[in-house]
């Protein structure tokens, strides 16, 4: 293995984002803090969209607990209890006491039980949004790069790497504008790293005449 297909390799898996604007900057000459920004967006935006969206159907549907179950003496009164057994007869551990049971977001607890449906329901669909969403997304800027270095493909299977396997798909791009020597858009192809107009011919080779 090169050093390229290592470093591909491990910005694929470990560093996607990076290996995200890596490609974008010197396959389309686009910004790569920029694009940088755009990866975590595009990959991590649905999970605070998701939480706000689940606390504003909370918020809208269910009113307020009473103050007795969420305030008060309630916040700091504990039960304490011994266990049966002989042996732990003498360790105590804490309980809620039935009445006064924490209650999330601070709303009516049959309230938010029956909306449990609901939000499984929103959470199956954000999870079906990131799954085809996403890579349909990100595949768009693969197969740009393609189309500019007129390398063979098509947008189908564009789609299906990053759908499948984003961090093989990533080092894959990678991989190839490393190889290829690609700077800002300019496919400048493989160097050996060798400058030729610094190679001396070795001198000719010269034959020993006896003397007379």
């Amino acid at each position: 293995c090169s050093r390229a297909d290592v470093m591909s390799c491990l910005l694929g898996w470990f560093a996607p984002c990076v290996s995200w604007a890596y490609t974008r900057k010197h396959g389309l000459g686009r910004p790569f803090w920029c694009e940088l920004l755009f990866y975590v967006a595009i990959v991590f935006g649905l999970l605070p969209v998701f939480i706000l969206a689940h606390y504003l159907l909370i918020a809208g549907m269910c009113p307020k607990a009473n103050s007795d179950s969420n305030t008060g003496p309630c916040r700091t009164r504990k039960l304490l209890y011994m266990h049966n057994s002989e042996d732990d007869r003498h360790h105590h551990r804490p309980v809620w006491p039935r009445d006064c049971q924490p209650v999330p977001y601070g709303v009516d607890r049959e309230c938010y039980q029956s909306l449990v449906p609901a939000i499984m329901i929103m959470a199956i669909i954000f999870h079906i949004l990131f799954i085809w969403i996403v890579p349909f997304f990100l595949s768009r800027s693969r197969t740009a790069i393609r189309t500019r270095f007129g390398i063979a493909g098509i947008a189908a299977h564009d789609f299906f790497f990053y759908f499948l396997c984003r961090p093989c798909a990533l080092a894959q791009e990678t991989r190839t504008l490393m190889h290829a020597n690609v700077r800002d858009g300019v496919w400048y192809g493989e160097q050996l790293g060798i400058a030729l107009s610094t190679i001396e011919a070795a001198p000719p080779l010269q034959k020993m005449e006896q003397s007379k």
